[in-house]
């Protein structure tokens, strides 16, 4: 038992000393003047980090694109990072820094690293490959390229190209005349007793059968139907002074018409008192 606590506390320990150091950075203890090398930043999901950078040191490359203001650089990134710099002053130099991964700010562990005054001849470091030809917007393409030469002292320097693209219209059809356009309605189909609907592009929908014929854009209705139903439309108009007569012979023939509704406002009106009280 006392073997098996004595395992745990270990393993926590181990923890704790893997998360204390989940960001950290590596770099070559000594290096010549103007000779490059890599300042790595070893890491993984999403960090952002704060390195205290001598001023003697100059970005090469930097595939974060970070800032480096008055020596203290900054940048987020998401992986390992790989930081190309060149020294340009003999000496001793200290490189320290913070980061977070979202669990706080935490320190880096420091390093030391020795420029030897034995002068190199500068190089450029690898710059990023250049980026395909991005979409054709207002009749331009965009392309991203990485120079380096003694006149960008050495560092790789973006330079956005542009060139001309002509926009292709795809899925319009060419067409050698222009489209039909019909009166939209009602209308007799010709040749039968139909009636059908017509759209704007000449189609006819919604067809239905006329026994006695079509015409005039609707169909026939015999002499006798057409007064039958005018008749079927006529109404007595009820003066009023009776129509108050009549709700009462209503609500005698059914007396309990009126209680039902006062139920049914009774019941509303106590669902909107207790919306109020809640609100």
């Amino acid at each position: 038992m006392k073997l098996k606590y004595i395992l745990i506390f270990v393993t926590l320990i181990l923890l704790n000393l893997i998360l204390v150091n989940a960001i950290s950075i590596m770099a070559p203890n000594q290096i010549n003047k103007n000779q490059n090398f890599d300042l790595i930043i070893i890491g993984s999901g999403f960090y952002c980090v704060e390195i205290n950078m001598p001023e003697s040191f100059a970005i090469g490359s930097d595939p974060s694109r970070g800032n480096l203001i008055e020596g203290i650089y900054k940048t987020c990134y998401g992986t390992s990072l790989k930081i190309n710099i060149r020294p340009t002053e003999a000496g001793t130099n200290i490189i320290s820094g913070k980061y977070t991964d979202g669990s706080g700010v935490k320190n880096l562990n420091s390093l030391t690293i020795i420029v030897n005054e034995i002068s190199v001849p500068p190089s450029c470091p690898i710059c990023p490959e250049e980026t395909s030809w991005s979409n054709c917007e207002n009749g331009i393409q965009i392309s991203i390229d990485y120079k380096c030469s003694s006149t960008t002292n050495y560092q790789c320097i973006k330079e956005i190209k542009t060139r001309n693209c002509q926009m292709k219209v795809i899925g319009i059809p060419e067409s050698s005349s222009p489209a039909k356009i019909c009166d939209v309605g009602w209308v007799c189909i010709e040749g039968s007793n139909s009636l059908g609907y017509k759209s704007s592009d000449c189609s006819i929908s919604s067809i239905q059968n006329c026994p006695d014929g079509c015409e005039n854009n609707e169909c026939k209705v015999e002499e006798e139907i057409k007064q039958q139903f005018t008749e079927d439309l006529e109404v007595d108009i009820i003066p009023e002074g009776e129509q108050k007569d009549i709700r009462e012979i209503q609500a005698e023939e059914n007396p309990n018409s009126k209680s039902i509704w006062s139920k049914i406002i009774q019941f509303f009106k106590k669902i909107t008192d207790i919306l109020i009280f809640w609100n």
